[in-house]
Parts: structure tokens; C-alpha cells; sequence
């Protein structure tokens, strides 16, 4: 019974991410000069190391770093957080920092172990991830 409860609320939570999702989506298209919304080259998507089903509805499960210098940290349907487009990232001493639009502090620090790998260290906001989450990417999955 614990099983079935779990997975109802799982299923409503993701449920309730897309309606929001479609929501935003539909408002910002009313409100764009373009109705549709291109997104920039993707440079590298990684992937959460070892990731089970169960993961990909309670955890951040990629890191994505687009040719204009922002990253997507595409959130799990239990969260009810959401990062907007146009985050930035940098690269300094060996680590990845993704800035919320205008913010001074990063919200997320990664630590860059190799050009495939990298280490969740920390965050200002609830990402979903564990410290020391391991994201990688497949080398057929460059640009």
C-alpha cells in the first residue's frame, strides 16, 4: 500500500510540473515578439551517474551548458522549484558556477574532475542532487 501511495504522489507531483510547465510556457509565448522559443546550441549535456527510474522523478538527473553561456538544471517533478532560462555559467580554478540571471553568488557549484565528469559540490537553493553526484558525459553527446 506504502508502494502505491509513493507512486500516486510521484505521478501528481509531475503531473502538476507540467501543467505548470505548460502554463509559463503558453504566458511567455503570449507575452514574446516570437511565439516560439529557440534555444541556443547545446556544448555538453551530463548525465547523473548510475541514475535508477526512481531517480528521475526525485533528483536532478542532468547538467546542460548551451554555445551562449547559460545552463539548464532541468529539476525533478517533486520539486516545485523552478530555475529560469538564462542562467549563466562560468568556468574559474577547476569549477562550474551557474548564476541565476543577474545574482552576484552562484546558486550551484560543480567541480570540474575531468573534461566529462563533473561533481556536484554545492548550492543555495534545493537542487535535488546529493553532494558529491556524479554527472557525465557521453562522448557521443558533444557538440
Amino acid at each position: 500500500m506504502k508502494k502505491k501511495t509513493k507512486l500516486f504522489i510521484a505521478l501528481g507531483a509531475a503531473l502538476a510540473v507540467i501543467i505548470i510547465a505548460i502554463v509559463a510556457f503558453v504566458l511567455i509565448g503570449a507575452k514574446a515578439k516570437h511565439p516560439l522559443i529557440l534555444l541556443p546550441d547545446v556544448v555538453k549535456t551530463y548525465q547523473l551517474e548510475n541514475a535508477t527510474d526512481e531517480d528521475k522523478f526525485m533528483k536532478m538527473t542532468s547538467v546542460v551548458l548551451y554555445e551562449d553561456g547559460t545552463a539548464g538544471l532541468p529539476q525533478p517533478p517533486i520539486s516545485s522549484f523552478f530555475l529560469p532560462m538564462g542562467s549563466k555559467y562560468s568556468i574559474v580554478d577547476g569549477e562550474l558556477l551557474v548564476y541565476m540571471e543577474d545574482e552576484k553568488e552562484p546558486i550551484a557549484v560543480f567541480t570540474v574532475e575531468d573534461s566529462r565528469t563533473l561533481v556536484f559540490k554545492s548550492s543555495t537553493v534545493s537542487l535535488f542532487t546529493e553532494e558529491c553526484a556524479r554527472f557525465v558525459c557521453d562522448p557521443e553527446n558533444e557538440s
